[in-house]
């Protein structure tokens, strides 16, 4: 379970109970916004976690940046941010 500093949000992720079939992992993408992508990147790589999809501007001269990696089972996992230079 995942869950705000403040419990104002939160999501859990479960194994299928017995006779369930489980969700492709190719099915779901998980995003997070981020005050700054940059930095979770550099933290992240800190981490060991390899980044699938390098920090870059998810549309050119947008000022919306993106990443991606993957979870241990194959989940994908987007984070995102828009530039804190732009006026967005």
């Amino acid at each position: 379970m995942l869950m705000g500093p403040k419990k104002e949000c939160f999501f859990s992720v479960r194994k299928p109970k017995e006779n369930e079939s489980a969700t492709p992992a190719d099915a779901i993408t998980i995003e997070f916004m981020l005050a700054d992508i940059f930095e979770t990147a550099k933290k992240l790589s800190d981490r060991g976690i390899e980044l699938t999809k390098e920090v870059s501007m998810d549309v050119p001269d947008y000022p919306l940046y993106d990443a991606k990696f993957q979870t241990p089972n194959g989940l994908s996992v987007r984070v995102w941010c828009f530039d804190p230079k732009s006026k967005q």
